[in-house]
Order: C-alpha cells, then structure tokens, then sequence
C-alpha cells in the first residue's frame, strides 16, 4: 500500500477524541468571550442604578448629611466608592475603606478626568501602598511627624496591609439637574447648565465577580480535560478490543502462509472479527484437506 502506515488504534483514538476536544474548546472560547462581556454589562447597569439611585435623592445641604448617606449606601451595597462634585468645586468622596480616601480620592479623579462619563478603574497596589504615599503627603508638607504621620506609617508596616492587590470598579457618572417644582433629573455628566446640582460617580467593585467569573472558566476547562481523557480512555479500551483480536489473526494468516496448518485459528468472538476467524479457520482446514490429498497421491 502507497503512503505512510497509520495504527488503526491511532486512527480509532483520535476520530473519538478530537471532535469531543473540538466542542469543548470552542464551548470554552465561547464563554470565555460572552461571559466576561455580559458581567461587565450587568455591572455597568448596576452601577447606573445606584448613580441615578443616589443622584435622585442626595441631601447635600452640610457635609455631615452628606457623607452619613453615602456611608449608608457603602454599607447596603457593592459600591465601592462614591464621589459627589458640587458646581463651586466642592467634593465629597467616600469609600468602602476610610482610611484610604486620601490616595483613592486622587486617583479616581484622575481617572474622571479622562473618562467623564463611563469606564473601568483599577485601583493599584496594596493598602500599605496608599498608607505610604498618604505618608509621604505629610513629609512634604512637614507633617513627617504628626500622630496622623505616625498611624498611617504603622498602617504601612502591618503585615495584614501588604496583602492584596489590583482591585476593579465599574465607573458610572452622571449629573443631576434641578426641573420644574423642584425636581432633580439625571443629566449627561458634561452637563454645564445653571440648573446642575452636582455630579455624581458611583464605582461598583467587579474584583470579586472577575474572581469568580475567572474560576468558573477554570472549572469548565478542568471538566472539559477530564472528559477528554475519559474519552481517550474509554477509547483506548476499546480499541484495544478491535486490534489485539486482528492482531492475532495476522500471526494466524502469516502461519498458514508459511504452511503451518497445525495451529487452529480461534473464533470466540460473535461479530465480524469472529466472522473472519472462522473464515480463516475454514480456509486452514481446507488447506490442510488439499496438502492430505496430495500427500496420499504422491504414496499412491
């Protein structure tokens, strides 16, 4: 036969096994694209929600007012951080961890500024990160020794704070806008009418989500190895059925060839391997009937 040998056992593994590691690879691929798109969305509602939520009903009459609602929101929800901006410049910010509203507060202004409306915000770093350059803020002002210098210095030395890492919030911005009889309306976040109110960023922590999301496709993808495998070895059984019986037969046919007709050629199985053995058998024995035959004429 023309063209490189291939094992029947090799054919039969990967005819069973690679359209089992085709499906489970595109059903992976596929979730790992519309899962993280759909998350993301969920969460970008969510956090649109709790903006309009919070936009619609904020009292920003003292800061004191202010920020026990918005420590109540913290406390009710996934929001992460809440930042209120007032039209004279004024800014409330408050967030899931008090201590940290310092360094947060610079970076999510910063991240306002270059996505006004909507975005993804990654905070960096550990908690002793943002103990330490709320440190160096003081030294710079000559605070270096302050009581407050020396908390956030023991703060940044805890073994507890130098764990963690990047945390990510779904930003959602809106401003808020005084309508007719008093009522307040969620305007774009550019809004710059003399109607506006404030303007109101909601950040929805997706850490934890992301977590989970990314453990749930590590799941599916260890479940799709093991059935792979299974597959591979319930396949290499059976193959192991179909070719160890051919096997035989060839050594069979070779015997007969070489004119070894003493040996019988078994049949104990009841499909078409079996059906081949028996016709083997019967060619054997009418070999060995022929060589008989011409045994006795040669004697006559």
């Amino acid at each position: 036969p023309a063209g490189r040998r291939r094992s029947l056992a090799q054919q039969l593994i990967v005819a069973s096994v690679a359209p089992l590691g085709v499906a489970a690879g595109l059903s992976l691929l596929s979730l790992a694209v519309l899962l993280p798109a759909a998350q993301q969305r969920l969460i970008r509602q969510n956090a649109e929600a709790v903006a309009v939520a919070v936009g619609t009903s904020l009292d920003t009459r003292d800061q004191e007012t202010v920020n026990s609602q918005l420590d109540a929101l913290l406390k009710r929800s996934a929001v992460g951080f809440v930042e209120v901006e007032l039209p004279d410049g004024t800014v409330y910010f408050r967030s899931q961890n008090p201590g940290l509203d310092g360094s947060l507060q610079g970076r999510v202004a910063e991240f306002v500024k270059t996505n006004p409306q909507t975005g993804t915000f990654v905070n960096r770093g550990t908690p002793a990160d943002a103990y330490r350059e709320q440190l160096a803020q003081l030294e710079e002002v000559g605070a270096g020794e302050s009581a407050q210098a020396r908390e956030l210095r023991a703060l940044a030395e805890d073994e507890d704070n130098q764990r963690g890492g990047n945390e990510t919030f779904v930003v959602s911005r809106l401003g808020v806008a005084e309508g007719e009889g008093g009522s307040r309306t969620p305007v774009d976040a550019s809004e710059r009418s003399s109607n506006l109110l404030y303007r109101v960023a909601v950040g929805v922590d997706s850490t934890e989500a992301n977590a989970r999301l990314r453990n749930t496709l590590l799941l599916v993808l260890g479940i799709s190895l093991l059935a792979a495998l299974a597959a591979a070895a319930l396949t290499l059984r059976a193959t192991r059925r179909i070719v160890q019986p051919i096997e035989r037969l060839v050594k069979s046919a070779e015997a007969i060839s070489m004119g070894n007709l003493d040996q019988p050629v078994r049949a104990d199985r009841n499909d078409e391997i079996g059906d081949l053995a028996q016709a083997l058998e019967r060619m054997r024995l009418s070999l060995e009937s022929a060589m008989e035959r011409l045994r006795r004429r040669k004697r006559a």
